[in-house]
């Protein structure tokens, strides 16, 4: 009966936490005026789907609202191309008009679901699973990116989806599942490579679990098998039948017991290779049609296109280098300005600090120190590794020529929410209590991105 109770709530929650991110999206719609189903004018993705129904690679002309890299005189798109894979089905059908603003409403949705199924998967709370997901879907600077499907900010919401469902499917020891989705959010932001190890990590784990219980299995077989021999010996020994042709007094009575080594890390990993290397099929094959595209347009298969934008073309130091760290290391730790009355100043082409726009990472980080502090077994090396892959995915970032351009917040320490809320679902099953400590911050988070989301985008200015 408790059982139907918890699984009838998870439904009902669920439903809640949807109907949640659907409301809020309603309400952007009214505000901004940007809804399920507005016109997309930076649509290189659906462009590019449909050039690709023509059988063509290139944009066939120059589009000079959009950012295009030019190469032997023919004009590209500059972006990962995973999102116009998911246009292209429909390119067939509607050209280069395809329903860029529905399908982005429905993978803010689908994003919602995945977050609160881990959070469930983990907390085993529907309400606090709630209170997590909306949190990080619309207590963020996500909440900027989810509402627009203009080709920088569809790639991001995308690659926030993709890279929710691939954590998830890791948990469930869906190793295909997770490493396609993964290689998928590649396709949309190229950084998110850094994150592979911790799936490969999480699906270590589920693997070797069932690699113990086989092993237990195995050596509680064995030893029933033993005992079993040993009954039938002592009774052929009883009534006088020496086996082997031996004398009873030759009988050793203590009868060796079955040893069976540790097979190691090292063998436990090369079993799982051995056993499961079809997973890594899907992902593989998408690598490769990356890698295809690259080459027939790029001549290189690590080659996306941004090279070739003029803006990198013509910079002295491209479009990565350590030159630009120190500048952008101070936009993602940007503090607000004011104007002569006190008012909040925001800027469309600012930066403001990550850690405000996203309270969520301020959630994130106090959990992992009670986690790390409290020494909570089996959650303190998952926090530090996901610690130190973001880390370094912030470094690579800031190390690119801009920070995200013109956006409210600072949009591209988004791409870390995904692997930061791993973490704090990990530490809410741990330490529960700590979770009715998100409600201040969500509301700061929730009020501060609707103002600074509406403001940029109808335009306004303050201070």
């Amino acid at each position: 009966m408790e059982k139907k109770k918890n699984s009838s709530q998870t439904i009902e929650y669920g439903f809640i936490t949807i109907l949640s991110v659907i409301s809020y999206l309603i309400l952007m719609w009214i505000l901004t005026g940007r809804g399920a189903f507005s016109h997309n004018t930076y649509n290189s993705y659906a462009l590019q789907a449909e050039a690709w129904t023509h059988g063509h690679l290139d944009l066939g002309q120059d589009y000079s609202h959009l950012e295009l890299a030019m190469f032997n005189g023919k004009y590209y798109v500059s972006f990962p191309p995973f999102p116009s894979y998911i246009l292209f089905p429909f390119a067939i059908f509607f050209g280069s008009n395809t329903p860029d603003a529905l399908l982005m409403w429905l993978e803010d949705i689908i994003a919602a679901l995945y977050l609160y199924k881990l959070a469930v998967k983990f907390t085993r709370n529907p309400k606090m699973s709630a209170l997590t997901t909306i949190f990080a879907m619309l207590g963020t600077n996500v909440t900027f990116n989810m509402l627009n499907p203009w080709v920088w900010f569809s790639a991001q919401t995308i690659c926030f989806m993709l890279s929710i469902m691939a954590i998830y499917y890791a948990f469930e020891g869906k190793g295909g599942l997770s490493l396609f989705f993964w290689a998928c959010s590649v396709g949309c932001r190229p950084m998110q490579a850094v994150f592979v190890p911790i799936l490969l990590f999480i699906l270590y784990k589920h693997e070797s679990e069932i690699l113990r219980n086989e092993r237990k299995y195995e050596e509680k077989s064995a030893e029933e098998e033993n005992l079993e021999a040993e009954a039938e010996e002592y009774i052929e020994t009883k009534e006088g039948v020496v086996p082997d042709g031996h004398t009873t007094d030759e009988i050793n009575e203590d009868t060796p017991g079955t040893e069976q080594a540790d097979s190691g890390i090292l063998q436990d990993i090369l079993r799982i290779i051995k056993k499961r290397w079809k997973w890594a099929i899907p992902a593989c094959v998408i690598a490769l049609s990356y890698m295809v595209l690259n080459y027939l347009r790029f001549g290189s298969i690590t080659e996306f296109g941004h090279n070739y934008l003029p803006e990198f073309m013509e910079a002295e130091h491209g479009q990565f280098d350590i030159y630009y760290f120190s500048n952008n290391l101070k936009m993602l730790f940007n503090l607000p300005s004011f104007d002569e009355e006190g008012r909040m100043m925001i800027d469309h082409f600012g930066n403001l600090n990550f850690m405000i726009a996203s309270p969520f990472d301020i959630f994130a980080i106090i959990l992992f120190i009670i986690v790390i502090l409290g020494r909570k077994k089996g959650t303190i090396l998952a926090d530090a590794g996901i610690i130190i892959l973001c880390v370094t995915y912030m470094c690579i970032t800031m190390m690119h020529k801009t920070m995200g351009g013109w956006h409210f917040g600072n949009r591209y320490a988004n791409d870390i929410i995904p692997w930061l809320y791993l973490g704090v679902v990990l530490g809410l099953s741990k330490v529960p209590k700590a979770g009715k400590y998100q409600i201040p911050l969500l509301i700061f988070g929730i009020c501060l991105n609707a103002v600074g989301t509406v403001v940029v985008y109808n335009g306004m200015h303050i201070g």
